[in-house]
């Protein structure tokens, strides 16, 4: 399966305002050094956790739908999902209707399975024959993203604006702060899709 997004997040869990504060920094000259810092760190949780924070839509393609009874295993929860879209055998693009399939989204990754008594369509023999478009993340406010979460990415932006090399020469070698790790604990999703 591949997956790319279709719609990037129009803000941040984190404002400039508050990741100052939290910074203590009172001038404006590194505000698009910081403004960096907090995309970066909004990415980098999003890939440690397998989850979208703020509101985005994604695409996700596959050369089929899973064999009968299988589920199509759906990434970047909390998500909704938006359409289903396959080529059928004659090279038509199809919408499939919602009446045809369930989505499981309570399960992370959520799942989507044929509907009862019903059965895959048929689709050409082709690569990304099959779309799945959803709309994932916890709102579109940056309060709707966990607090811990936004705690971690003040945390991980303080260590990066400190640090603002990979590697320290002539200090002790040490790794991000724990905290971190502690606060993304309950929020990481680790399965095989």
């Amino acid at each position: 399966m591949a997956i790319k997004i279709k719609t990037a997040p129009v803000k941040e869990p984190l404002t400039l305002a508050e990741t100052k504060s939290h910074l203590r920094v009172e001038v404006t000259d590194d505000d698009v050094l910081i403004g960096l810092l907090i995309t970066a760190a909004r990415r980098h949780v999003e890939n440690i956790c397998s989850r979208a924070l703020i509101t985005q839509t994604w695409q996700m393609f596959s050369d089929a739908f899973p064999a009968s009874g299988e589920a199509i295993k759906v990434p970047l929860p909390p998500l909704v999902i938006a359409s289903i879209t396959y080529i059928d055998i004659n090279g038509a693009t199809q919408d499939l209707a919602p009446s045809k399939y369930t989505v499981d989204a309570k399960s992370e990754p959520a799942r989507i399975k044929e509907a009862y008594n019903e059965t895959w369509p048929a689709t050409r023999e082709i690569m990304n024959v099959v779309t799945v478009e959803f709309t994932c993340g916890y709102g579109d406010d940056e309060t709707d993203v966990p607090e811990p979460i936004r705690q971690a990415m003040l945390m991980l932006i303080a260590h990066w604006y400190e640090n603002r090399e990979a590697v320290t020469i002539g200090d002790i070698a040490r790794e991000t702060p724990l905290a971190i790790d502690s606060l993304l604990t309950n929020y990481r999703i680790i399965t095989e899709l």
